[in-house]
């Protein structure tokens, strides 16, 4: 508390009738479908002020959500995050998208505003020292890779060492997850013999080109490290490319990220070939 500015308050973003919380996500873009999850905060918080309504002073208080929509551009988070706090006035923030908290949350920590559930795994998540004040919401990336990793050497041993290709967004979400896989397979050469992280544009309407060069390194792995729209039109191209055939014809497999195990989102628009994907969370990996 000795390092937030002289004018901090713990009650700023309190009124009288409200708990005033900013919110920044993509409900436009290629990641749009994570700005469902503003939606499913409103759902909960009217649940809470009908139900279960948090009181301060002895009075009720609404949860009260304020949302922007960034369209996962962190040029625009960082305006909407200044408009949050010095016109909306609220007592938290909620942020999503790698790229995009990271250019938010020294701002929001130096001037000690709770910035909790962060949605997003990247590993900076996680800095007491450095940024108290932001907590993560769901596993971490780095954790999702050694996963990744487990698995293969579990359930491939027949094939090991095994080509892994890796699919990855060329940000700093991608790039967790293409480090964190990359120095596990570092440590585990008996596990993995060659990695090859193929990155492509967050934006980029197509990865036929991207899916291309992996079809020709001939992996025994493919991982998808990718987000958004890319989720769905990668298990697609798996399939339309042969890589899928190939890969299974080896014995080998095919991996979705967590952020990617939307039902409705992408896997059903997906199509057939989202069945031949393992979705790398614990339960999954562990079935």
């Amino acid at each position: 508390m000795n390092a937030c500015p002289d004018d901090w308050s713990d009650t700023t973003g309190i009124t009288d009738s409200q708990i005033r919380i900013g919110h920044t996500t993509a409900q436009s873009g290629n990641l749009a479908a994570y700005g469902n999850i503003a939606y499913g905060w409103e759902n909960y918080f009217d649940w809470i002020n009908e139900n279960d309504p948090i009181t301060v002073g002895g009075s009720a208080r609404d949860l009260t959500l304020i949302v922007k929509d960034d369209a996962y551009v962190a040029a625009q988070t960082i305006e909407f995050v200044d408009e949050l706090i010095e016109a909306e006035n609220v007592f938290s923030i909620l942020t999503l998208g790698s790229p995009n908290t990271l250019a938010v949350y020294d701002k929001i920590n130096e001037e000690c505003i709770p910035h909790p559930f962060v949605m997003t795994g990247h590993p900076a998540w996680g800095d007491p020292v450095n940024h108290p004040w932001t907590t993560i919401m769901q596993m971490s990336y780095s954790t999702e890779s050694i996963l990744w990793g487990a698995w293969i050497k579990e359930n491939l041993a027949d094939l090991l060492p095994v080509k892994v290709a890796g699919l990855v967004m060329d940000n700093d979400f991608g790039l967790a997850y293409e480090l964190g896989f990359e120095e596990w397979a570092g440590a585990n050469s008996d596990v993995v013999s060659e990695y090859l992280p193929v990155r492509h544009d967050p934006a980029a309407p197509t990865l036929t080109n991207e899916m291309t060069t992996i079809l020709a390194f001939e992996p025994d792995v493919f991982i998808s490290m990718t987000a958004g729209n890319p989720c769905l039109l990668a298990i697609q191209e798996a399939g339309q490319s042969g890589l899928y055939d190939d890969i299974n014809a080896k014995g080998g497999a095919l991996f979705t990220p967590s952020v990617c195990k939307g039902i409705e989102a992408y896997i059903k628009p997906a199509g057939p070939c989202a069945s031949c994907h393992r979705i790398a969370n614990s339960k999954s990996l562990q079935n």
